[in-house]
């Protein structure tokens, strides 16, 4: 496919990918916002789940946006204590969805798993590792656990075995499935305690081990 009716070449997107820079990478989001400001995919009662009965927690999202999950969840879970969204696309970053003061977006200048590891509780990655190699899922899950991370919630459109994107009109990147991604997370320390299946994707839940 050479472009879609709103000109972006995916195509060319996804054979660039391997050896572009984050700032590229960037700048390309920059053009998905242009052209595709809305972007709001999560899970609204599968991400409700994962977090009734949560206590005083921080949470670290990655790709969340505008933080539209995080506006909905904020308002629905009081005792979140803080929410930091680290999103690669600098104008949805300027334009939160919520203007609680337990929110923060960050719009850094490299991947997340090269910032300095911060103390975090629970991880949001809602329709995020589908736009990342497999390589970049493992330091990622790397850095969650070197945070503290102890729950993770991951929601992204995988088939068991994986797929193939290419000639698809997005941006999405990942071939492994969710077999590979649930022995990922398990290399790092992480347990599935739950997968729950929904329209076009599903979500799978996450524990540190003791």
């Amino acid at each position: 496919m050479k472009g879609d009716a709103r000109g972006i070449d995916w195509d060319a997107y996804w054979a660039a990918y391997p050896t572009m820079t984050y700032e590229q990478v960037a700048e390309f989001h920059r053009l998905i916002w242009d052209v595709f400001p809305d972007q709001c995919h999560h899970s609204r009662e599968a991400l409700d789940r994962f977090f009734a009965g949560s206590g005083p927690i921080s949470v670290v999202e990655l790709g969340g946006w505008r933080g539209e999950a995080a506006a909905w969840l904020l308002d629905r879970h009081p005792a979140i204590a803080r929410w930091v969204n680290i999103e690669i696309c600098e104008p949805a970053v300027r334009a939160p969805a919520t203007q609680d003061p337990r929110y923060r977006p960050v719009f850094p200048d490299r991947w997340a798993w090269d910032l300095p590891p911060a103390p975090f509780d629970v991880a949001v990655l809602a329709h995020v590792i589908e736009h990342i190699l497999p390589a970049q899922l493992n330091q990622l899950v790397a850095w969650l656990a070197a945070c503290g991370v102890r729950r993770v919630y991951v929601e992204a459109p995988l088939l068991d075995a994986g797929q193939r994107w290419r000639h698809s009109t997005s941006s999405h990147l990942l071939e492994i499935g969710w077999a590979a991604v649930v022995a990922l997370f398990g290399e790092r320390g992480y347990k599935l305690v739950e997968r729950i299946p929904l329209p076009t994707r599903d979500a799978c839940l996450f524990e540190a081990a003791p």
